[in-house]
């Protein structure tokens, strides 16, 4: 059985990762989807990476003199390491 969750985490921060780690049903997932991230398709957050969990993800479009975010929307896909998942982008 696979345990997946959705989130639209509204913009991507360490402080929301911790939020999603404490949920109860954290230590059970071996999926997270995760929409609104609005990180670029390249940058690895640390937090997740050390948690281990691995991280494919597309941005969405570049803002214009955002404060808060360099991009709007994107979706990542975490996979659990432990879980031996493999996810391939193409």
């Amino acid at each position: 059985m696979i345990r997946i969750l959705t989130v639209n985490i509204d913009g991507h921060s360490k402080a929301k990762w911790t939020y999603l780690c404490n949920l109860f049903c954290f230590k059970n997932l071996d999926i997270i989807i995760m929409t609104e991230h609005h990180l670029s398709s390249t940058f690895r957050p640390v937090e997740i990476v050390e948690s281990g969990w691995s991280i494919q993800q597309v941005a969405g479009v570049q803002k214009r003199q955002s404060r808060q975010h360099e991009y709007r929307g994107g979706v990542a896909i975490l996979t659990r390491d432990e879980a031996g998942l493999h996810v391939e982008q193409t």
